[in-house]
């Protein structure tokens, strides 16, 4: 197990550089050197994860057997043994990568847009014909997704299937991964107290956006239509506030604003979210992570836009990718990635099985406990906002919050 763990560590490393370049730099050679990177990672797991399983059944020490488990379970994609096709999996995934990035919608005057434009419009459009022509047909991702996969024949894919299903079996990790039993019962129990609620909203802000498409566009007994929402993934409704009919409160509070007004650039955000951290006794980021992380959408290159946090080495060069824009969902956004920065180097010490802490899950739920902290309170103590508004009409922000917080968690429920 020592050698495994040495062996998959430097293979990360070299997995996290090669990636970080593809998606900062995207150009047909950085995704080669990703691809061959992922590829190195993918043989090297299976190998190992094949010459683990003369250990099964053996009684181990509790953390040597989470161990193997661990191993067992990196594996996110078992790939099949012959090298050419493994090779063609990890190239076609990268190049999806790179198509988020890169990817282009040219509209029938000729303006391309990228998919921050097409987020843009998407959060402020009300002509129902323009949002339904982005998401049709301006996502890049899944435009180029279709055209990445086109040579992948079914087939193969049928082949890489039957692979992975006894690559699990054998790893014993089958009903770990596909049966869950005891999640699926936590997952359903919790889904059931929060649903009337998300019936609720759900109910009203389709009644809302009736009045104002009317019933041929929304039907007033069905699903919403996903581009009326204000967000390409139809994931947070908040950018649709102003069609609910809520007046907002005199005193309520508009991030956006209040960062405008302090002339913040994308940086001075991403200080204020280290703030809240160092605030609760951690230690300040590296000097590093303000030298090698990307801020905002460089004008001379494409890259992959969608936030997200990076632990380079497993030890200190933590950074973060993201084209910050200077408003209130970017903002909490950057608390939440930087969450993901302060858990990773957390866990720096701990075997390298060990680093990506307990469960990927309490990452995300990490993430959004602190954007749920992003409160007035909170932006007064900082300095954003003079006064912290009265309590006597929160029914506005309320609604916000469970515009984006409640439709986030549910909308694929």
């Amino acid at each position: 197990m020592n050698k495994a763990e040495a062996r998959f560590a430097e293979l990360v490393v070299k997995v996290n550089r090669a990636t970080w370049v593809q998606e900062n730099f995207i150009t047909d050679d950085t995704e080669a050197m990703a691809a061959d990177a992922i590829d190195q990672i993918t043989a090297a797991t299976t190998e190992l994860v094949e010459q683990s399983r003369r250990f099964d059944g053996l009684t181990m020490p509790p953390d040597l057997a989470r161990k193997f488990m661990l191993l067992k379970l990196s594996l996110t994609a078992p790939a099949p043994k012959d090298p050419a096709f493994r090779k063609e999996m990890t190239t076609i995934g990268v190049s999806l990568d790179s198509a988020y990035g890169k990817g282009k919608y040219c509209r029938k005057n000729g303006e391309c847009l990228d998919i921050t434009a097409i987020e843009k419009i998407m959060a402020s459009s009300r002509n129902p014909e323009e949002l339904k022509e982005l998401w049709m047909a301006g996502t890049p991702f899944l435009r180029l997704c279709v055209r990445a996969t086109r040579g992948l024949s079914s087939s193969r894919i049928r082949v890489r299937e039957r692979w992975a299903s006894r690559t699990w079996a054998s790893c014993g990790a089958a009903d770990t991964i596909w049966r869950p039993d005891e999640f699926s019962a936590d997952l359903e129990r919790l889904w059931n107290q929060v649903r009337p609620l998300y019936l609720s909203l759900h109910t009203f802000v389709r009644a809302k956006l009736v009045e104002k498409y009317g019933p041929s566009v929304v039907l007033a007994d069905g699903p919403i239509p996903a581009h009326l929402l204000g967000n390409i993934w139809a994931q947070e409704w908040g950018n649709i506030y102003d069609l609910t009919g809520v007046k907002e409160d005199k005193g309520g509070v508009n991030v956006t604003e209040l960062l405008k007004k302090k002339n913040l650039d994308a940086k001075g955000m991403v200080k204020y979210g280290e703030g809240f951290f160092t605030s609760l006794g951690f230690e300040k980021l590296p000097p590093t992570f303000w030298e090698r992380s990307l801020f905002t959408k460089p004008a001379d290159r494409d890259v992959v836009c969608h936030a997200s946090a990076w632990d380079i080495d497993n030890k200190d060069d933590l950074r973060i990718k993201m084209c910050i824009q200077i408003r209130g969902e970017d903002f909490v956004t950057i608390h939440h990635e930087l969450g993901h920065n302060f858990y990773q180097r957390a866990y720096k010490n701990q075997p390298p099985l060990f680093q990506n802490g307990a469960n990927d899950g309490f990452h995300e739920a990490i993430g959004d406990a602190i954007a749920l902290a992003i409160t007035p309170e909170y932006l007064h103590k900082v300095g954003l906002l003079e006064n912290v508004p009265l309590g006597t009409n929160d029914v506005p922000e309320l609604l916000k919050q469970a515009l984006d917080r409640v439709a986030f968690c549910l909308s694929g429920s």
